[in-house]
């Protein structure tokens, strides 16, 4: 401090500079405490919960298109028989309008994200790709893409892929807690499934090759009705279709192929398809799938989210079976529970055994 003229001490300012500098650092923590604010919003659940509406909500307006589309087509096939789209005179304003306010609200998530997350955007997880890549999609069909070679129906299709991201959502909320646990199981199923496949598949191909081969001479014998060898040949002409059939044969409508062996080739195919479907259709089949099943719980059930979803749960039921033991033990309903009302009560012999 400096004496002024009558000698009295004055306070010293602060430097011009030294104020600018002070302005600044409140600002730029203003900014970084609003920035993590954005931060932390765009990370929680409540923001996907939000996305999450419009996703769905884009995915309704997207079925409306495949409607219109498929009115469209049905009044071009029918020739003028169907009103088309002159039955539905909002249609192509209102989707117009919807394509545009989706792809704006989606491009503006990636963009807020791409500003806020920065680097980490791209490296965090492969959801983020994904949005980018929808975003990237859609904005390719605004523009007309078809003129660089790409076909706006796919384009549509890929942003209709987008309903997967839902499968974030539904870890977080209770109501979805079946569905949770089932698409944990399926992503727990994917080892036991190829398995299973390549199991099934290899059977199948020895089985569907036999077939073909023995049947070739039938094929080729000019002597059988030209009709006959055709239908034979669309079944069990080359190993392609063989393997087709089989897999008809095992898993659906077994029925045809075996009538028209037994009808156009011999009776004994009938013994030979009733044998394989008792055995391989039954047994293996139904041995494959139990096992499948059997691993595909013993997989999700070992998952950390499913185990603490479980805990919390039983943890819930038992509690409330407490609370109702509780309640019971106390008649007079004052919250404490007497000798003689424990007494009372422990005559029934439900309460006993519980």
């Amino acid at each position: 401090d400096s004496p002024d003229a009558d000698g009295v001490q004055q306070p010293r300012r602060p430097p011009q500079r030294l104020s600018l500098v002070v302005a600044a650092v409140r600002s730029i923590t203003w900014r970084n405490l609003r920035q993590r604010g954005l931060r932390a919003f765009i990370l929680s659940n409540q923001f996907e919960i939000i996305i999450g509406f419009f996703i769905v909500a884009n995915t309704f307006v997207l079925s409306v298109q495949a409607e219109f589309e498929g009115v469209t087509s049905a009044a071009t096939v029918y020739e003028g028989r169907l009103d088309g789209p002159a039955a539905w005179p909002w249609a192509v304003l209102f989707l117009f309008l919807m394509d545009w306010l989706f792809g704006l609200i989606f491009a503006a998530e990636v963009v807020v994200k791409v500003a806020v997350l920065r680097c980490r955007f791209f490296c965090d997880t492969w959801w983020n790709w994904f949005d980018f890549s929808i975003v990237a999609f859609w904005f390719l069909d605004a523009v007309k893409a078809a003129s660089l070679g790409l076909n706006p129906m796919v384009l549509r299709l890929a942003r209709m892929a987008r309903i997967m991201r839902l499968l974030r959502i539904v870890r977080w909320i209770k109501f979805f807690d079946p569905l949770h646990l089932m698409v944990k199981s399926i992503q727990s199923s994917a080892s036991i499934l190829v398995w299973s496949l390549v199991l099934l598949c290899m059977l199948m191909m020895v089985i569907a090759m036999v077939i073909c081969q023995v049947l070739q001479d039938s094929i080729r014998d000019d002597t059988m009705d030209w009709t006959a060898r055709v239908e034979i040949y669309s079944r069990f002409g080359s190993l392609s279709r063989s393997m087709v059939t089989m897999f008809e044969i095992t898993l659906a409508n077994w029925a045809p192929p075996c009538w028209l062996l037994m009808n156009k080739v011999n009776e004994w195919w009938g013994f030979f398809f009733v044998l394989y479907k008792c055995t391989f259709g039954f047994a293996v089949v139904q041995v494959i799938t139990s096992v499948f099943i059997q691993q595909t719980f013993k997989l999700a059930s070992r998952d950390e989210e499913v185990m603490i979803k479980e805990k919390a749960a039983a943890t819930a039921a038992y509690l409330k079976c407490l609370e109702n033991l509780f309640e019971t033990l106390d008649t007079s309903g004052d919250g404490v529970i007497t000798w003689d009302e424990f007494s009372a009560v422990m005559e029934d012999d439900r309460i006993k055994t519980w």
